[in-house]
């Protein structure tokens, strides 16, 4: 009786823990995440890990979006990178993102944009998201509430598994979800 047991335990955790492939269909992480590329997530990661500025993460679309005015069902997902962290002040002028009033050296390509936020001091426990695709991307700047709480976060992007690569699960399938947004 312990072996049926001991087995359902571990696939359980197995099917909890393990990795999910999403497929992303639009461009608001251009250049980082192209259109038709897949994301390699974890969702147990932030249960020990805490956020960190430049994470891209996969979070609840309906917590920044009202969905009542918009086609936003409840579980889409949406995949953007973490800027600013609680409690520090982000303001972007002319394109160029500043935290705590200093310039913010990004380490990653963008697609630039000439636009105007801020200053705003984000809470405790929240983030402020941009897209790579700053021209393209309905991130933090144009949300009712611009920030972002950590329960809405599900899952760290891990791997960006670019357009035609096949990944297959233990079991030799491949299992994509599609993001929206």
């Amino acid at each position: 009786m312990r072996q049926p047991f001991a087995s359902l335990i571990f696939t359980l955790l197995l099917l909890i823990c393990a990795p999910k492939i999403y497929r992303v269909p639009t461009g608001a992480m251009s250049p980082t995440i192209k259109v038709g590329d897949s994301i390699l997530t974890d969702e147990t990661f932030y249960l020990k890990n805490p956020v960190q500025r430049f994470d891209i993460v996969l979070f609840k679309a309906a917590e920044v979006v009202n969905t009542e005015e918009s086609q936003i069902d409840e579980n889409q997902r949406w995949v953007m990178r973490v800027v600013g962290l609680g409690g520090e002040t982000v303001e972007i002028k002319n394109g160029k993102v500043f935290i705590n009033n200093k310039p913010l050296r990004e380490l990653f390509k963008t697609e630039p944009s000439d636009d105007d936020f801020g200053p705003l001091l984000i809470p405790e426990g929240e983030f402020f998201i941009l897209g790579d695709n700053r021209p393209n991307s309905a991130d933090s700047r144009f949300w009712p509430d611009p920030t972002l709480s950590q329960k809405a976060i599900t899952a760290k992007v891990i791997k960006v598994l670019p357009q035609g690569e096949h990944h297959a699960n233990s079991t030799g399938q491949t299992r994509t979800r599609a993001l929206r947004g």
